[in-house]
């Protein structure tokens, strides 16, 4: 009954409040598998309540997880591309 109830959440979360968010699951759009709440979705379909919370736990953590190292990366390319040297205006490896 409780994983009906769980299933049932993630269904409406999936259908009203995913579609309006303004982004996507991390996990999903850097590896091309299953979202977090698809995962989810699925682990409490096919196991009891306590596995389903603990794998859905560890999978929200990975997608966490790709977000910072993205963002991470995302702002090094970000800081590189505006450091340069601005008596030249070039990068400042080329002013070496």
């Amino acid at each position: 009954m409780r994983n009906r109830t769980v299933v049932y959440s993630i269904d409406l979360y999936q259908r009203y409040i995913s579609p309006h968010k303004g982004y996507c699951c991390a996990y999903r759009f850097y590896s091309n598998k299953m979202s977090c709440s698809e995962f989810a979705k699925k682990c409490f379909m096919k196991y009891g309540f306590k596995k389903s919370f603990i794998l859905s736990r560890h999978h929200l953590k990975k997608c966490k997880d790709i977000y910072l190292f993205e963002k991470k990366k995302d702002n090094k390319k970000e800081d590189s591309s505006e450091s340069y040297c601005k008596e030249c205006a070039i990068m400042p490896a080329s002013c070496l």
